[in-house]
């Protein structure tokens, strides 16, 4: 099977959003999802923000993919744990199985070892994908991950995907242009705004206030904690996902939803998450804490929106995207 029958056949089963870290492994289905215009592969910084990045586009009416090596498995525990599993987000993982038969560099041994133990201990059902069965192993996998409505996850052992034909990029792709350097008054400018020191001039509670304040129907991802709370208390919007675990992915996750709505919709997605990794706070007093906003906004062509809604009503953990209609409701409590 080559990377191109991988991908291929990833496409025919309704997947359409890819992202991941690479592993030479997978090297040429990669190679094979980036020459798709349509449902291009994002390549992420970490594992956990790929699945941060799948689930939000998972909330946006996609059927993700991520790609890793199994050492991302150990990178991305918690944002499986406390968010694709916690809130049920089905993702397909299609996980490189290197150190398999404890034959490989010695980095690679242990976590060869210990691959399939991980996945049981997280509940993540898991298979195989054989060279001469890879049909039979998607299926199972489309199949399983709808109908769960959780993770799933495709363990690739080497030999299963055939090696590129030479060195290099697979099947003589042609190797991206270098990026352009940064315009030296840019860097002049960043240096500058580097050294200046922002003092905060209202607490979190009224910076949140004020954002929530001139949101219209936006899809907003709260980030965890104070700000999730505080954003509850201050507005709750059924267009709101509060984030109650994945410490750090609030913005993976809104950049997914954001991504799942291309070509350019009318909607907006937005993120509210602080800017700082720790805040305190002390009994009698207020104490300040800076809040960012960071939005994604695309204007579309009439016809191509996605609405967001969420549908209130009894407890529910499972969600029930609705695809290829005017709405995708999804159900939590």
């Amino acid at each position: 099977m080559t990377g191109a029958d991988l991908a291929a056949g990833l496409v025919a089963r309704g997947f359409d959003f890819f992202t991941g870290v690479p592993c030479s492994l997978i090297e040429t289905v990669i190679t094979a999802l980036e020459r798709d215009d349509v449902r291009p592969y994002l390549p992420a910084v970490r594992e956990d923000a790929a699945v941060g990045l799948a689930a939000g586009a998972y909330l946006g009416g996609r059927r993700p993919v991520v790609l890793m090596q199994n050492s991302g498995l150990g990178t991305s525990l918690n944002a499986l744990a406390s968010l694709s599993l916690l809130y049920r987000l089905p993702v397909l993982l299609v996980v490189t199985w290197r150190g398999h038969g404890g034959k490989d560099a010695p980095e690679h041994l242990l976590t060869g070892a210990i691959t399939p133990a991980l996945l049981d201990l997280l509940g993540v059902p898991h298979r195989v994908l054989g060279h001469e069965a890879a049909d039979a192993g998607l299926d199972w996998a489309a199949h399983t991950m709808s109908a769960r409505s959780a993770p799933v996850a495709l363990v690739v052992p080497p030999g299963a995907i055939d090696a590129p034909a030479a060195h290099g990029r697979a099947g003589g792709a042609p190797a991206r242009p270098p990026a352009p350097p940064l315009p030296a008054e840019h860097v002049a400018r960043a240096t500058s705004d580097a050294d200046e020191r922002l003092a905060p001039t209202m607490s979190r509670r009224d910076a949140i206030a004020a954002v929530v304040e001139r949101l219209g129907d936006e899809a907003v991802v709260h980030a965890n904690g104070f700000i999730c709370r505080e954003s509850f208390a201050v507005r709750d919007r059924r267009e709101n996902f509060y984030m109650i675990g994945s410490m750090g992915l609030a913005s993976s996750i809104g950049l997914g939803v954001a991504l799942a709505w291309w070509p350019p919709p009318v909607r907006a997605a937005s993120c509210i998450s602080s800017s700082t990794t720790r805040c305190t706070a002390r009994r009698g007093t207020r104490r300040p804490c800076r809040a960012a906003c960071a939005s994604i906004t695309w204007r579309g062509r009439p016809g191509t929106e996605r609405a967001w809604r969420w549908r209130t009503g009894p407890r529910s953990s499972t969600p029930s995207p609705r695809r290829g209609g005017a709405t995708a409701p999804i159900s939590f409590w």
